[in-house]
């Protein structure tokens, strides 16, 4: 049976508590909250961490002040071409958050669809089509650029319920959708634009606090006082479910300034904060896991820096088109599927079948990274 020590001035006691005991549990949680409070004061005093934790920050507030207030709707520009003034445009000004583009001819949509997010050419003969109840086809060209991906799912979805205003039983119009190659940059409405800013800052904040939170235990490793810590009475779980909490709780805090700053919490929020919480763990596991492996501060920042590069890599997406191949390789990190939900929680173009497999792949994610660690702390001692 595992059995703990309570040390008072200095001085073992004589009766050792067991663990699971009631008075265990609160001595063990004592020494947990005693070893946050020295990293707390650790980080604080250490310029370079704390410069890395409030970075974003920083960046935020200048972003802010420079170009001014990127919260608000994300808006969807949508091509159309009408020759006949068909009820095709009335559907599309009744959906919300499109911002409708009027042309004049074909070759004006196709070139408007570089910039659009979709793009639709009526039928001379749609409207007489739609009185026979024939049923007429209506194309729609989506632009395949990743920038649109949660708000054309969106779109997709409403348009489908909307032509069913235009009566019958079954739905009066065959939806065709047809993904085309754009050439559209980062948005340049405020709200697309802020929800991409945000979220690149907060991955970037997480990983930092990911590779700081590895940096706090190979500085024990390097300063050579480990061997003591763990002659006191916390043991390896004590220390690492210190180190973890100690930053999780500097993360937390960073973030709550940076959404109260921007004001981009939503009507998504249970979505944000899911996932806010399932990244910051993923990425203080993931630094856990590297503080682990590494043994000096330069092995950490060099290899620790690397790879914490490489996990933000998803929340470029929005200015950078990769090839299919390149998508591929995201995917396998867990961190696109964090990029994916707030991308989606911050626009409010949730789509169900997207939300629940994020999640689901985030927590696994988290779930293997802290069952890494502990295998890799349990065969190799920390002190090494």
């Amino acid at each position: 049976m595992q059995r703990l020590y309570i040390i008072r001035s200095g001085m073992e006691t004589s009766t050792p508590l067991k663990i699971g005991s009631t008075g265990g549990r609160l001595a063990r949680w004592q020494l947990i909250l005693a070893l946050v409070r020295k990293d707390l004061l650790n980080l604080a005093r250490s310029p370079s961490m704390l410069l890395m934790m409030v970075l974003p920050l920083f960046l935020q507030l200048f972003f802010q002040v420079a170009f001014g207030d990127l919260s608000g709707v994300p808006v969807l520009p949508v091509a159309l071409y009408d020759p006949a003034g068909s009820p095709v445009a009335a559907l599309l000004a009744e959906l919300p958050n499109v911002e409708l583009q009027q042309v004049t001819s074909e070759a004006a949509l196709a070139a408007a669809m570089e910039d659009a997010a979709a793009g639709i050419a009526v039928p001379a003969d749609f409207a007489a089509a739609l009185a026979g109840g024939e049923r007429p086809e209506l194309t729609v060209w989506l632009n395949s650029r990743p920038i649109w991906e949660s708000e054309l799912a969106d779109f997709q979805q409403g348009l489908a319920e909307q032509v069913w205003e235009l009566g019958g039983q079954q739905p009066p119009v065959r939806l065709s959708w047809t993904p085309v190659a754009g050439t559209a940059e980062l948005p340049d409405d405020d709200s697309s634009a802020g929800a991409f800013l945000l979220t690149l800052l907060l991955m970037t904040g997480m990983a930092m606090n990911g590779l700081n939170v590895s940096l706090l235990v190979v500085e024990e490793k390097d300063e050579r006082t480990l061997d003591a810590l763990l002659l006191s009475p916390a043991g390896k779980a004590e220390f690492v479910i210190s180190k973890g909490l100690t930053v999780f709780l500097y993360t937390l805090l960073i973030t709550g300034v940076m959404f109260a700053i921007s004001g981009q919490i939503g009507g998504a929020w249970p979505v944000t904060t899911a996932s806010l919480l399932l990244g910051a763990l993923f990425m203080v596991g993931s630094g856990l896991l590297l503080g682990s492996i590494f043994q000096t501060k330069n092995q950490c920042n060099a290899w620790g820096g690397l790879i914490m590069l490489v996990l933000i890599m998803p929340s470029w997406l929005a200015v950078w088109q990769p090839t299919q191949s390149w998508l591929v390789v995201l995917r396998v990190l867990p961190t696109y599927y964090l990029t994916d939900l707030l991308m989606m929680s911050l626009g409010q173009a949730l789509v169900a079948t997207r939300l629940l497999l994020d999640l689901a792949l985030l927590l696994g994610s988290v779930l293997l990274v802290f069952f890494l660690t502990g295998r890799r702390l349990d065969r190799f001692p920390l002190g090494a």
